[in-house]
């Protein structure tokens, strides 16, 4: 058999289908991301403005919001959201496209750990395209949000980890090492130092099954090699942390990375504790329309010996994904996204298992599923859509608005999608309008106790889906659902 052929032809091959998956979802992921219409997450508005602000102030180092440095997210998200918004603009969609490119990162991070496992490079494209499908992944990548950059940190930290743990020269298990440091670091800067756990628990559940089956000197042998990998993992972080403290920070700076390593993470822990069925929902939701899949998969995780490269690596993630999620248990707050960051470790580890043969009617349903998401998003998702600032509305507006809600995070929203408008805030509950003066037009969404200063008239209205239960409410019909918003212009009824 003539390699020298078949390896340039093989990697030809691999470029097409890179190619293939990548605009495939483009075609599937992209559609809506510039509009409103879409599944919103609280903290988009705020990671929006964040954006904004800090590409206004020129301080890219500490993100800002309002003036001040935004303590309340890790940094990586914004800095990546800014460096695009500089280059194409402050639109939405260059926002979002953020979590589009490290989407495509995590799909690339799954087929890369297929290929490590030893499959063709079909099956590893298949498993790309079957992880761009998932609900979870359809919703997340048309989001400014940090669930996409966490996921191919992980799924890329986790490849290079079983890398260094397979590799045949201790030098190349270092550099995988310190390769799987770099991602492990990037997540640190997304999600906080409960990424760096997230590290340790991946690192063991990999090492645990080489260093637990090593009898006598070998066992110690490979303790030693396990050591020194642990060693260059934790390198980039190392070099990081010593640079922050020979450049002696400010006190602005130290109050940053004293709330980023202690306060990010722990706010967890607080508020009223929820129910661990959040989580499970999660894996049931987000994993749609592969569920059975991924059941499937983990039905058979550990039956049998595990004597295969293909089943070694699926036992390893699959270990890891179960304490990942165990650790979730532990905080207060459960929500059910938190399991995102973990879906492409686990179809991974689905997708290898030595499963029976999937029948086709299966994966016509999966199909199937995948594209009635993709009309989900853009077909359903327009049609119900009741922005808070229509298009039509906000054309009317000149360059600043007094919006009066229940939310000060509402004028956030509106930025997100308007980042020229300058929005003032004053709250519903108030009996004036703070932000009233006679030039400005008024915004009041929802019921408001504020009176409509003199001077003003009611230029038009439109429906809101209700944003907050209404616990007195007993009749579930759509007038009970909704809500209004008024939009009123200064200067005589015309």
């Amino acid at each position: 058999m003539n390699f020298a052929r078949i390896a340039p032809a093989a990697m030809k091959r691999g470029w097409i289908l890179a190619l293939l998956t990548a605009v495939w979802a483009a075609i599937y992921l992209l559609p809506g991301s510039q509009s409103a219409a879409l599944l919103q997450q609280g903290d988009e508005p705020m990671h929006a403005a964040t954006v904004q602000d800090t590409l206004r102030s020129g301080h890219w180092l500490l993100p800002q919001l309002n003036g001040e440095i935004n303590y309340f997210k890790p940094p990586l998200l914004f800095w990546t959201a800014t460096l695009l918004a500089s280059l194409a603009g402050e639109q939405i969609f260059v926002l979002r496209l953020s979590s589009f490119l490290f989407t495509l990162l995590a799909a690339a991070g799954v087929a890369a750990c297929v290929r490590l496992a030893r499959q063709s490079l079909c099956q590893a494209t298949i498993a790309a395209l079957i992880y761009l499908s998932l609900f979870g992944v359809a919703r997340f990548s048309r989001l400014l949000m940090m669930e996409q950059g966490m996921a191919a940190s992980l799924i890329w930290t986790a490849f290079w980890i079983l890398k260094a743990e397979g590799a045949g020269r201790i030098g190349a298990a270092a550099a995988a090492a310190f390769f799987a440091g770099v991602f492990s670091l990037a997540g640190l800067l997304l999600k906080g130092p409960v990424f760096c756990v997230y590290t340790t628990i991946v690192f063991c559940s990999v090492h645990s099954f080489a260093i637990l089956r090593m009898p006598g000197k070998r066992f110690a042998r490979r303790l030693r090699r396990t050591a020194l990998q642990g060693i260059f993992l934790a390198m980039p972080l190392t070099i990081v942390c010593l640079s922050v403290w020979l450049i002696e920070p400010t006190d602005r700076v130290r109050e940053a990375l004293l709330h980023f390593l202690i306060f990010e993470n722990l706010a967890k822990f607080g508020g009223q504790n929820q129910s661990e069925f959040r989580l499970l929902g999660g894996w049931l939701l987000y994993s749609l329309p592969w569920s059975p899949l991924l059941l499937g998969g983990w039905l058979f995780a550990f039956r049998g010996p595990i004597l295969t490269r293909s089943r070694r690596l699926a036992a390893q993630l699959a270990v890891a994904v179960l304490l990942l999620t165990l650790l979730h248990f532990l905080p207060d707050r459960k929500d059910s996204y938190y399991v995102v960051p973990f879906l492409p470790a686990a179809l991974t580890a689905a997708i290898l298992q030595p499963t029976p043969r999937w029948p086709q009617w299966l994966w016509r349903a999966g199909w199937a599923g995948a594209f009635a998401i993709f009309l989900f998003h853009v077909g359903l998702l327009p049609i119900l859509s009741r922005p808070l600032l229509p298009t039509a509305q906000a054309a009317t507006i000149g360059s600043e608005l007094c919006l009066v809600s229940r939310r000060a995070w509402d004028a956030y929203l509106i930025r997100m999608y308007y980042p020229r408008l300058s929005v003032w805030h004053a709250s519903s509950a108030a009996s004036t309008i703070s932000c009233a003066d006679g030039v400005r037009p008024i915004l009041i969404a929802g019921p408001s106790r504020s009176q409509i200063p003199d001077g003003y008239h009611l230029q038009s209205k439109w429906p809101l889906w209700l944003r907050k239960s209404d616990a007195s409410s007993s009749q579930m019909n759509l007038s009970a659902l909704t809500e209004t918003a008024g939009l009123f212009r200064p200067g005589p009824q015309p």
